[in-house]
């Protein structure tokens, strides 16, 4: 059966609940920045800067470390599930309690 995208309006609006411990966030990553950190909104997708270049998944592997600090969560918990290879990312998170996602607003 295939997974149901559950709508919330208290969700930011590039993050979907498709499961009962189960978000998808949309991403736009900008590899190579001084240091990481939240750039905004680009798109409908959290932009988020990455201290980390795009050559040998080095920035994929920072973007999981970074998304980690930054929910509060296990870096476990998160996978890249689409856009390994592109700026536009999906990550998906799987946490046994859901993340404080007004961190991603800082």
């Amino acid at each position: 059966m295939p997974t149901q995208i559950k709508s919330r309006p208290d969700l930011p609006p590039f993050i979907r609940q498709t499961g009962e411990k189960e978000w998808q966030i949309l991403l736009h990553i900008l590899p190579g920045a001084k240091k990481s950190e939240i750039s905004g909104i680009r798109d409908g997708r959290l932009c988020l800067r990455v201290a980390a270049p795009a050559v040998d998944n080095k920035a994929n592997k920072a973007l999981l470390a970074f998304a980690a600090e930054l929910l509060g969560i296990r870096h476990s918990a998160l996978s890249i599930a689409s856009g390994t290879n592109a700026r536009r990312k999906l990550l998906l998170v799987a946490a046994a309690e859901e993340p404080d996602w007004k961190l991603l607003s800082s």
